[in-house]
């Protein structure tokens, strides 16, 4: 099912693609899909989900139905398979039988964990207290160590009330039961090569073009000619490898063999620690800088050397300042200095038009 990508793409089947690498067969759907109960399946979507994974066999039943619709679809409305999936989409959510469908989003769910797990470290904090307390009232030298093994064992006992501990973190303000996780939604590792190391750059700033004064390509420029930290520097892949184990699963090894952090390149929110191309260098792309000695690459860097990228948008405020501030501007000229001007954009018009016989 992972069919060999050279820009460093995951499989398939892989919901989440940070770098540009987007899926056509996504599995969760905003129309009811996506579900994480094994239970039967109605039309490619489920009913109630109380959590669980869909195993192999359940996955592919639910992805051939979803491509059956969108080729019904398709075929109905003599249309592109991209307009056919929406247009699908938009028929699903108007089906009754998905309206019962309760789906969260992804960054909805991971908000709820993180929620979740707050509640419960500020609950094992106070029960490591309490155990530190009393031993302390035996032993004044008893450590937190010592405490929190106690706290563990009571947790672990026979006689620890687990009804009564679930009671208490419901009745905590801001709890909320944490969704499971299905079997997506969760960050892409997949290390990546040097043409997808590219290509995650370039989508990066793009899609901040609003956030740079001086525009995405000077932004990305400055970024190539810096050079983070060591700990910062990832290296690319070159090519991987599939084997076959002795458990009959198929092995992939990536070379070169530190190259196997570097899926941290693509920017993303379900990590522990922050990732993409403003927090790391992919060596040889975006470092190089005169402290590495390689200002030089800098001639045959092609992202480098672009001449446009999406500038950021001028408000109809601005223009209109800008239209303002210029006709001032050419009403304090001279008719001299017009007939200069006029002149020199007749030149340039007449360069630019192709000769005629």
């Amino acid at each position: 099912m992972k069919p060999k990508q050279n820009g460093g793409c995951g499989d398939f089947l892989r919901e989440e693609q940070d770098g540009g690498c987007g899926d056509f067969l996504r599995e969760e759907q905003d129309g009811g899909c996506g579900c994480n109960s094994r239970e039967e399946q109605d039309g490619g979507c489920c009913g109630e989900q109380f959590g669980g994974v869909f195993s192999k066999g359940e996955q592919n039943l639910k992805r051939d139905a979803w491509l059956d619709e969108v080729r019904e679809v398709r075929d109905s409305f003599n249309i592109s398979w991209k307009e056919a999936m929406v247009k699908a989409m938009e028929l699903r959510k108007k089906n009754a039988a998905y309206q019962g469908v309760k789906y969260v989003p992804t960054r909805e769910r991971y908000k709820q964990t993180l929620a979740s797990k707050r509640i419960g470290r500020e609950h094992w904090e106070r029960e490591v207290e309490d155990a530190l307390t009393e031993l302390r009232a035996t032993n004044p030298k008893a450590t937190r160590k010592e405490a929190m093994a106690l706290a563990s064992r009571v947790r672990g006992g026979k006689n620890f009330d687990r009804a009564a501990f679930r009671r208490e973190l419901e009745a905590t303000p801001g709890w909320t039961e944490p969704p499971a996780h299905g079997p997506y939604g969760h960050k892409n590792k997949r290390p990546v090569t040097m043409e997808a190391a590219k290509q995650i750059l370039l989508k990066y700033y793009r899609d901040r073009a609003t956030n740079f004064k001086k525009g995405p390509l000077s932004a990305m420029k400055r970024d190539i000619s810096m050079c983070k930290d060591k700990a910062h520097t990832l290296t690319p892949c070159t090519h991987y490898t599939k084997t076959v184990g002795s458990d009959g699963k198929e092995h992939v090894e990536w070379f070169p063999e530190d190259c196997r952090d570097s899926w941290k390149y693509r920017p993303g929110k379900f990590t522990d620690g922050r990732t993409g191309p403003g927090v790391y260098d992919i060596d040889g792309l975006d470092n190089l800088c005169k402290k590495q000695g390689r200002e030089g690459m800098k001639k045959t860097s092609k992202l480098y050397n672009m001449k446009g990228m999406h500038k950021k948008p001028v408000s109809p405020e601005s223009r209109a300042k800008r239209s303002a501030a210029m006709k001032a501007k050419w009403a304090s000229m001279t008719p001299e200095q017009r007939l200069a001007i006029q002149t020199k954009r007749a030149a340039t018009l007449a360069r630019k038009q192709p000769l005629r016989r």
